[in-house]
């Protein structure tokens, strides 16, 4: 590894820790710089500015969710039945959401600054989804995509809430038990939304 990708992956390390430390809306270069040990001008040589640098930060997230849909799209494509491989998929993906609730932070500051999610993000992972999908499912590629979106705003928004919100919606004082009710809620609603709920 060179010099400069060190420096590069010591800046999204270390912006990954102050997310963690601080949370992403206020995040500086300044704070970036002095824990990856570089000066604020070597973050900006290869950030253009924060959002560049905390979008970078969510890779390791998108990679993650990737091999989740890989593995999801192989089991659809067999003849495990469809409520199941979408069971499965959907307890996943809350899991994972949950374990990365600081770059989900991340993406919904990134979002909501810019008004929009990057074009780059979505055809590398939403609209890839949707046209991978559809064959698999028989669904139409516009009203799939809505029940995607729709479906990771919802999971999304439960797995950034605070614990208090948790607590009040679960009716518990737990998280771990919270945690089972609302995996277990936003599952159902999951494939309800997909339409894939078993057969009665």
């Amino acid at each position: 590894m060179s010099g400069r990708e060190d420096a590069r992956e010591r800046i999204v390390e270390a912006a990954r820790a102050v997310v963690a430390a601080t949370g992403p809306a206020i995040i500086s270069m300044r704070q970036v710089a002095q824990r990856a040990g570089v000066s604020v001008g070597t973050v900006s040589y290869h950030f253009s500015d924060k959002e560049d640098l905390l979008e970078e930060c969510l890779d390791p997230f998108y990679e993650e969710l990737d091999a989740l849909w890989q593995s999801t799209v192989k089991r659809l494509a067999s003849d495990d039945p469809r409520h199941e491989v979408a069971t499965d998929f959907l307890e996943h993906l809350f899991d994972m959401l949950r374990c990365h609730r600081n770059l989900l932070r991340v993406r919904l500051t990134l979002a909501m600054g810019r008004g929009y999610v990057p074009h780059r993000r979505l055809e590398q992972h939403l609209f890839r989804y949707v046209k991978e999908a559809q064959p698999l499912l028989g669904l139409e590629g516009r009203a799939l995509g809505i029940r995607f979106n729709a479906l990771y705003v919802m999971l999304v928004r439960h797995c950034t809430m605070s614990k208090e919100e948790w607590f009040s919606l679960t009716g518990t004082q737990d998280v771990e038990q919270a945690a089972v009710i609302l995996r277990g809620a936003l599952v159902d609603a999951g494939l309800g939304i997909l339409d894939m709920r078993p057969p009665a």
